[in-house]
Order: structure tokens, then C-alpha cells, then sequence
């Protein structure tokens, strides 16, 4: 009995450790005498163990969307070398929205699918989308039209700060898409000067695809 009690007192420890002081897996491991892709897979149990039990809870509980901003990204379970990707939407409170594995096949279903478990009557009310550079994201935009901004923050280290506003305007059975391209230095406090080039162009059209580029500065 006294084993079992230890045994349970080190799982609680172990499981505040990762979850509530959010520390490294390695360290973790090597503190507690533990392989690091058996904790790993412990931590993965565990999560979805958690969600299976409260799937009803954590995917139907209604949350606000503060300035009906949604974000998305992927995210990943462990580490990047040994983890499993991770579709998740949060609002402008950081709360989560949903979450959905990422299939590697089809990463722009997975999207969707992440996307189509957020409450009709939550996810109705967007009105500017936040994501990085994966096109797959653009989708969700296109559902809503001309109703919602897509902002795109690029991160990859030749774009790094690099931002791009879209919005796409249905026209048949073809869209409009008008962009800004513009840098997040752009929306410093008190700069009175802001440089962007604007882009339209018609999607899958079938007459010949035209594009305008302009510097403006005002």
C-alpha cells in the first residue's frame, strides 16, 4: 500500500511538473529517472485520456469571440523532432477554440475540420482571421466572402515580419481576391507614414488573370 501511494504521489508530481509549471520534457525525464519517449508517451495518453472523458464539455463549451478575431496555427505535442502536428483556433483571449491532428495528406481538411468544430453560433461571427503563411488557411476565408479579413503574418527568415491582408469577393463561380502587403513595423504608435503595395486579381477565372500593383504612401 505504501508502494501505491508513493507510485500515485509521483504521477501527481510528474503531471504538475508538465502541465501546471510547464517544464521541459527532458528535464523532467532525467529528474525523475524516466526514458524520454516513455514520458512522452505517457504525457500523450494522458491528454487524450483527459479529452476523451470531457470531449463534450471542452468542444461544446460556448466562448466569446472578443473583436471577432480568430487565430490559428499549428501547434505541436512534444517535441518538433518526435510530436504529432496539431491544428488549433484560439481567440483574441488566448482561449482554445478547437483543436484537430493534423493529417500530413491533407493538412486543408484537417483545417476545416479543426475550424467546423468551433460552435455555428461562434464561428459565424468572424470577422478577421489570424494565421501565418500556410495557404491552406485561406479556405476558411473564401467560405465567408467579402464578410471577413484574412491577416497573414509571415515568419519564415527571408519575410520575417512581413504581413499581408486579404479579402476575397465571390463573382460567379470565381473569387476577386484584393491583398495589402504591408510589414507589422507599419502599425507602430504614432508613425504617421505607412507603405503597402495592393494586389487584385480574379481566382480560378476563365478569362485571362490581370493584376495591378501599386506603392502608395500616405
Amino acid at each position: 500500500m505504501i508502494n501505491l501511494l508513493l507510485y500515485q504521489e509521483m504521477i501527481k508530481m510528474i503531471l504538475y511538473e508538465l502541465f501546471i509549471l510547464k517544464f521541459p520534457l527532458t528535464g523532467v525525464a532525467i529528474r525523475w529517472g524516466i526514458p524520454q519517449d516513455k514520458l512522452y508517451k505517457f504525457k500523450k495518453s494522458f491528454v487524450l485520456q483527459v479529452f476523451q472523458q470531457n470531449s463534450e464539455v471542452i468542444e461544446q463549451k460556448f466562448k466569446a469571440l472578443p473583436r471577432r478575431v480568430i487565430l490559428g496555427d499549428e501547434t505541436y505535442l512534444g517535441s518538433r523532432g518526435n510530436s504529432d502536428t496539431e491544428i488549433v483556433f484560439i481567440n483574441n483571449e488566448y482561449e482554445t477554440l478547437s483543436i484537430e491532428l493534423a493529417d500530413e495528406g491533407d493538412l486543408k481538411t484537417s483545417i476545416l475540420e479543426a475550424f467546423h468544430k468551433i460552435p455555428e453560433a461562434c464561428r459565424e461571427r468572424l470577422k478577421v482571421l489570424i494565421t501565418d503563411g500556410e495557404p491552406s488557411y485561406k479556405s476558411i476565408a473564401k467560405i465567408f466572402g467579402s464578410k471577413v479579413i484574412h491577416i497573414v503574418q509571415l515568419h519564415t527568415q527571408k519575410q520575417r515580419g512581413e504581413v499581408i491582408i486579404s479579402k476575397y469577393e465571390k463573382l460567379g463561380h470565381h473569387f476577386l481576391h484584393y491583398k495589402i502587403f504591408t510589414h507589422w513595423k507599419a502599425f507602430y504608435r504614432n508613425k504617421h507614414e505607412l507603405n503597402f503595395k495592393w494586389r487584385s486579381s480574379s481566382l480560378k477565372a476563365r478569362f485571362r488573370k490581370k493584376e495591378a500593383d501599386l506603392e502608395k504612401q500616405i
